[in-house]
């Protein structure tokens, strides 16, 4: 937890181009709290876990006076 809001992303959501290969996912960027700082983690391509599935990005949620850290998960739609 974190009283301090994150920055602003340093990149947008969107992946830089296509993918490396086919069937990869952008994972996007985020900050990322170590002791008292936050530290950017830049976005990547990954294999998803199966075939369709989809990454629902995490995100910051203020919670009182503090910030948490919500991950992100794989969706696999029609399941």
């Amino acid at each position: 937890m974190m009283r301090l809001a994150p920055p602003a992303p340093l990149e947008s959501g969107n992946p830089p181009g296509p993918p490396p290969r086919e069937g990869m996912a952008w994972v996007p960027g985020r900050w990322v709290l170590r002791g008292p700082r936050y530290y950017w983690r830049r976005g990547r391509w990954v294999r998803p876990p199966a075939p369709g599935a989809l990454w629902i990005p995490g995100y910051w949620d203020r919670r009182g006076p503090n910030y948490v850290w919500v991950p992100g998960y794989w969706h696999y739609p029609g399941r």
